[in-house]
């Protein structure tokens, strides 16, 4: 079921938001992604072996860039975002960055987004994150 949201879920929403998106100024679609699913990256540090959630943020990304690629000519800009490893549930105790933290800096490089930045895959501290 994951596979499905975390893949699907972006797409089907931006296609049923695409009337608002075009009458708005300046649209981002900000895909929320994950470095795990980066080919370069997201085997880093990846310990426990979720080939289901990493294929499944790795299809998010294609489906960014495809975006990107087919809302060009409507102004819209669209990214995939890696919020950073966030201490929530699935981040767990470990983890080294407070909720409040990623969601401030995710929303400042969406409202910071150019249009030269449309199908990039970036982190929450506004680094390229390698596909």
């Amino acid at each position: 079921m994951r596979r499905s949201i975390n893949t699907l879920g972006p797409v089907l929403v931006t296609r049923a938001l695409l009337a608002n998106l075009r009458l708005g100024h300046d649209s981002v679609v900000a895909n929320i992604g994950s470095r795990a699913g980066s080919m370069a990256e997201g085997l880093l540090d990846d310990d426990d072996d979720d080939y289901a959630y990493c294929c499944s943020k790795a299809a998010l990304n294609m489906a960014t860039v495809q975006l990107a690629r087919d809302l060009e000519p409507d102004g819209i800009g669209v990214l995939s975002l890696h919020p950073g490893w966030v201490n929530t549930d699935m981040g767990g105790e470990e983890a080294v960055l407070p909720v409040a933290d990623s969601a401030r800096a995710l929303r400042d490089l969406i409202a910071t987004a150019t249009p030269a930045l449309s199908g990039s895959f970036l982190a929450f501290d506004g680094r390229r994150v390698g596909w």
